[in-house]
């Protein structure tokens, strides 16, 4: 029992260490359009339980399901991924190198 619950802190240890590397701007809950060379982000069109106040999702824990257009966070979009910009968190901390040129911003 005493592994199965070592491997339940271990991983819950991970997720933590993972949510740190947001940096709660949000700019992921905006409205995106994509082409094969870049991004664009529509700051006028977030998501419909994105608070602007506190930057934070309304419906954090269930926003998976909730929402059809949240998408999780994986260490793939960080590395390659168009949809979010240079200044995010997870790419500032995996992406060391800038092949990848990361999402326009329209305000």
């Amino acid at each position: 029992m005493s592994i199965l619950r070592s491997l339940r802190r271990k991983l819950k240890d991970s997720r933590n260490r993972w949510e740190d590397l947001c940096k709660k701007c949000g700019i992921c809950c905006y409205a995106k359009d994509g082409g094969l060379l870049r991004t664009v982000i529509y700051m006028n069109k977030p998501c419909e339980y994105f608070d602007k106040r506190t930057k934070l999702c309304k419906v954090y824990e269930e926003r998976f399901r909730v929402c059809q257009f949240c998408g999780k966070v994986r260490i793939y979009h960080a590395l390659f991924s168009r949809c979010l910009p240079d200044t995010c968190g997870y790419v500032e901390h995996y992406r060391r190198w800038r092949l990848v040129r990361g999402a326009e911003i329209k305000r």
